[in-house]
């Protein structure tokens, strides 16, 4: 009995999944004309930040993508995104033990005269452990442009 129930142990540990957190906040809403009337024409990422350049350009990609999805609007907006952190998880930890990737960073929406129209701190964090965990961590850069855009969406974007 003890044999089966290491096994059945060892096994719930490799298909660990993951958890998310947020620790996002508006500083400046969006106003609401711009909630549901506006588009990101264009998403520009503040030099100097963490991440190699491929980080970079898969990163302005990524929420470039998210962004075309739940602002669909006709006025452009510009989101300058200046990053504080980004930190993958550590696929081989992750295969064994809850590893954390991080992003963090403040996101500026901007309208065409250079305006900041809304301004938000966003924070994510995913903690990934076992098999998926490992499979995830691989992906980090992936995960946490799509998280960062995702929350951008859900501060901006979304009806309030």
């Amino acid at each position: 009995m003890t044999l089966k129930m290491t096994i059945l142990g060892c096994w719930g540990l490799l298909l660990a999944g993951c958890a998310s957190a947020s620790g996002t906040s508006a500083l400046r809403p969006l106003a609401a004309e711009l909630t549901a009337g506006a588009r990101v024409a264009e998403v520009r990422l503040a030099e100097g930040g963490p991440g190699s350049q491929e980080f970079r350009r898969l990163f302005q990609s990524r929420v470039q993508d998210r962004l075309d999805r739940c602002a669909t609007g006709s006025t452009p907006l510009v989101l300058e995104v200046v990053l504080d952190e980004f930190r993958p998880a550590n696929v081989l930890m992750a295969a064994l033990i809850p590893a954390q990737s991080r992003i963090d960073g403040t996101a500026r929406l901007r309208d065409s005269a250079g305006v900041v129209v809304g301004e938000f701190r966003i924070r994510r964090s995913l903690t990934a452990g076992g098999v998926v965990g490992a499979t995830l961590a691989a992906q980090a850069e992936t995960a946490m442009s799509e998280a960062f855009g995702d929350e951008v969406c859900k501060q901006a974007f979304s009806a309030r």
